[in-house]
């Protein structure tokens, strides 16, 4: 199967005075599957970001940690993803952005699972493991359900 890798920013003629502003941001598409991954973006990136034509995706890190700022409800509108995972050592950073993202989106916090792996396969099935068993989950999003 053929993989796209495309890097959405940084823009070569924009530079930040914010370092997480000019977070790299990658989505990968394998399979009809999309992957996002975000960085630390934040502000003035986050900003830009949102400018572009919405491309809802499967998959989505959380930008900079799952910090409120950086993942405000515009973003969850934007890629109204099946997943995302809150890259956070606090407890409570999943039920802070649950306002943030569709209601039928997944959040998981490694703070609670643990290790977080996305995997698709060639046929386009999207798998989420974590390290940890998470009580009544069977971690799967309806709309993304096989």
């Amino acid at each position: 199967s053929h993989i796209d890798i495309d890097v959405l920013q940084p823009n070569h003629a924009t530079r930040y005075e914010r370092e997480n502003a000019n977070s790299l941001i990658v989505l990968v598409s394998y399979a009809g599957r999309r992957l996002l991954l975000t960085g630390d973006l934040e502000r003035e990136g986050l900003a830009e970001f949102l400018q572009r034509q919405r491309r809802p995706v499967d998959f989505v890190i959380a930008p900079h940690h799952g910090s409120r700022l950086a993942n405000p409800p515009e973003f969850g509108a934007w890629t109204h993803p099946g997943w995302v995972a809150i890259s956070a050592s606090e407890l409570g950073a999943t039920d802070k952005l649950r306002e943030c993202y569709p209601t039928d989106t997944v959040l998981l916090n490694t703070a609670t699972a643990g290790r977080i792996r996305c995997v698709v396969d060639p046929a386009g099935t999207l798998q989420i493991q974590t390290f940890r068993e998470l009580a009544g989950s069977d971690l799967r999003p309806s709309r993304f359900a096989p």
